[in-house]
């Protein structure tokens, strides 16, 4: 009787042991799910119909509608952080064919 008894206590002590190992893994998951880095998302427009020009306003590039006066975007992009060319691009009024090019350079750029 006692042998039973004690074979009982283990798989219990060994069953709330496993319980509470499993239940501390969901939470690290959970907690690993919910740190997640948030991604820059903009819409890749296949087409390629719309397009955008880079300018510069503040020390800061700025994305413009392709009228180049209508803002799309302000940037965290310091101009004076970028190649020497690109920032000579930029201060003449940059063109980006499409949105997937502008999310290569904002992906390319941003800090």
């Amino acid at each position: 009787m006692k042998r039973t008894a004690l074979r009982i206590g283990i798989f219990c002590a060994v069953l709330a042991a496993a319980a509470g190992t499993a239940a501390g893994i969901s939470r690290k998951t959970s907690d690993l799910q919910q740190k997640q880095p948030e991604i820059l998302s903009l819409p890749v427009d296949s087409g390629g119909e719309k397009e955008y020009v880079l300018g510069e306003e503040d020390g800061m590039v700025v994305v413009y509608e392709e009228d180049g006066h209508t803002v799309y975007e302000r940037t965290d992009i310091t101009v004076s952080h970028l190649p020497e060319e690109l920032q000579e691009e930029i201060k003449s009024g940059k063109q980006i064919k499409d949105n997937r090019e502008l999310y290569g350079f904002l992906e390319a750029y941003s800090s």
